[in-house]
């Protein structure tokens, strides 16, 4: 029989009125689906955020204390249970009770081709792997980087696993990271928050610090070869 015990379930909140009743709901709803191995990470937010009349600048400040930290949210919590986490958005829905797949994978995401994002930031799945851990600190760094202020985490994400995927196709970097496509798995498993916009952000800037990070790790590829 399946045991939850498999993988600890994880979410972040900030600490508002509208995303604690998610979490609330959240965690009922883990609750009707007999889900316990579960964290959720509540994120103070600054108390002079009330006083801001500028919502974009809002919106930018809670994403970089909320959003663009899920990179570090997941790798922490990979280090403190090691063991699969399934990361989910709290404002998202479970539909039946995950469960892990039988394929050997490191990374596990929802890819849906008719999507402008094709890869779904509202669910995923993480082995605690060094090939897992090395992915979370490029998705890490992209979501430190500055000049990148209203991408959000979904959006580094995406980018940031199609340079992967093609550089694994030509063979120009030694990445041995297996990530997989759940969405046969998962399709139907859970509905994805509403609460989501579109950003039309011109990505080449992003593009090109891609690029750097994966000379980056060609350099580091070789000095591991070497030791």
């Amino acid at each position: 029989m399946f045991n939850t015990q498999d993988y600890v379930l994880i979410s972040s909140v900030s600490k508002d009125e509208k995303y604690l009743n998610y979490s609330n709901g959240f965690i009922k709803r883990l609750t009707d689906l007999n889900i316990y191995n579960y964290e959720i990470e509540y994120i103070d937010l600054p108390k002079d955020m009330s006083h801001w009349s500028d919502r974009y600048e809002y919106k930018r400040i809670k994403k970089e204390l909320i959003c663009l930290q899920k990179p570090n949210i997941i790798k922490n919590k990979l280090k403190k249970y090691n063991k699969p986490i399934i990361c989910v958005d709290i404002d998202s829905y479970l539909l039946s009770k995950p469960i892990l797949p039988k394929r050997e994978f490191d990374i596990g995401f929802i890819f849906r081709p008719k999507k402008v994002l094709s890869v779904t930031n509202g669910f995923h799945i993480w082995k605690p792997t060094k090939y897992t851990y090395r992915f979370l600190d490029m998705w890490g760094y992209l979501c430190e980087w500055p000049e990148f202020t209203y991408l959000s985490d979904h959006h580094r994400l995406y980018h940031l696993i199609n340079i992967v995927q093609e550089e694994q196709k030509i063979k120009t970097i030694n990445w041995e990271c297996q990530i997989i496509n759940l969405f046969d798995e998962y399709k139907d498993l859970y509905i994805e928050g509403l609460n989501r916009q579109n950003d039309n952000t011109s990505y080449k800037t992003l593009s090109g610090l891609i690029c750097q990070i994966r000379t980056k790790q060609n350099i580091e590829t070789i000095e591991e070869q070497n030791v």
